[in-house]
């Protein structure tokens, strides 16, 4: 979301500062500098949720996300909306990291995975909301997308009420030693949070390209097909919401897994936009259910004290999947093609769903036995 909305306004951007030196290439910059600054500042924005508590660092973030993200509408230098660009990534590591903890603070069980279904949701709904609005306002003008991140200021009258600090009872001297950090599960999770953004980002790097490969087809289209991913991943989050207490986490992964993998093989083995978008859906499905059945995992069982820091780091790594998604890419399709990018997908999901298959049927024959 945080570089959706410019997207449409790219090739206009890059008109209006042509000569400026290196001028291309700062462009796409603004686009993937957030992701970027998202994955450096996260750890310490996950460290300041433990220090200074949730809502204090939440309330600085929303404040930079709005003033920060709309520095495209006053500033007259590419350098200067660069600078914007990076501290709107410092603040969506705040806000994301924030938001992520609070829910692990405020639930616990089932309702912990009820809500990071409606979490997962509603971060969707918002990525289209800032598809069509960007791609509308982009019209106006190049200036006017960055108006959006404006919207962050309707919010913080909603945080200061609503959102409480919540009160922890202090650890006992023993407890302190049983909240350490779970090193193992962490990594397992950073490295999945890795894989799967840089393999799901795979999509809005090259489908546009592709597409073009295959058909003569408009920007619009090819918007529609891209807000695609997004509102199928937002069904399965709402989905994972209602239905998360008769749902096994084992069942969750296998599906995702399943599902991101046949999508990105139909995307590549397709011949028309039309079987793309059907590749698309499939991987937003997967996509929004994997999303919620990680970070409940992620936060299930964590000691308040480290919970910032454990979700800081996920965020790390689930924005530098991003950012490296297209450097990951690059070789293989400058050896067989973008369609050969998108192989990558099945060969490397497909192994991790029979994991998690096996594990389905290992649980059902001991809870027999």
């Amino acid at each position: 979301m945080a570089g959706a909305a410019i997207s449409p306004v790219l090739p206009q951007i890059y008109s209006a500062f042509s000569n400026e030196q290196s001028s291309d290439l700062l462009v796409k910059l603004t686009l993937t500098l957030p992701a970027l600054f998202i994955g450096l500042f996260a750890p310490l924005m996950g460290y300041l949720l433990d220090v200074w508590g949730r809502k204090p660092v939440l309330i600085l973030a929303l404040l930079i996300y709005a003033i920060a993200g709309s520095s495209g509408l006053y500033l007259n230098s590419l350098e200067g909306i660069l600078v914007g660009r990076a501290l709107l990534g410092i603040a969506v590591a705040g806000i994301m990291s924030g938001f992520t903890t609070l829910i692990g603070d405020y639930f616990q069980g089932q309702k912990l995975a009820r809500f990071m279904g409606y979490h997962g949701t509603f971060m969707s709904f918002g990525g289209i909301l800032f598809l069509v609005g960007g791609g509308w306002l982009a019209d106006f003008g190049w200036r006017y997308p960055f108006s959006l991140y404006l919207s962050a200021l309707f919010l913080f009258p909603l945080l200061l009420v609503f959102v409480s600090e919540p009160a922890f009872k202090q650890s006992s001297a023993g407890a302190h030693k049983v909240a350490g950090l779970p090193i193992k599960k962490m990594s397992l999770i950073y490295l999945l949070a890795f894989v799967i953004m840089a393999l799901v980002y795979f999509i809005p790097v090259h489908i546009a390209f592709y597409l073009n490969q295959m058909e003569p087809i408009s920007g619009a289209k090819i918007g529609v097909i891209m807000a695609a991913l997004t509102l199928a991943s937002a069904t399965t989050s709402y989905l994972f919401s209602r239905y998360s207490r008769i749902l096994n986490s084992h069942v969750c992964f296998c599906s995702s897994y399943t599902l991101m993998g046949v999508g990105l093989l139909i995307i590549s083995l397709s011949g028309s936009s039309s079987l793309v978008l059907v590749g698309i859906v499939l991987v937003g499905l997967g996509f929004g259910l994997w999303v919620p059945t990680i970070n409940v995992w992620l936060v299930s069982g964590l000691a308040p004290e480290i919970r910032g820091k454990v979700v800081g780091g996920f965020t790390t790594f689930f924005f530098l999947g991003q950012f490296f998604s297209p450097i990951i890419s690059q070789p293989l399709i400058q050896w067989k093609g973008i369609a050969a990018s998108f192989i990558a997908g099945p060969v490397l999901l497909f192994p991790l769903a029979a994991i998690y298959l096996w594990l389905i049927f290992s649980t059902r024959r001991d809870s027999i036995s």
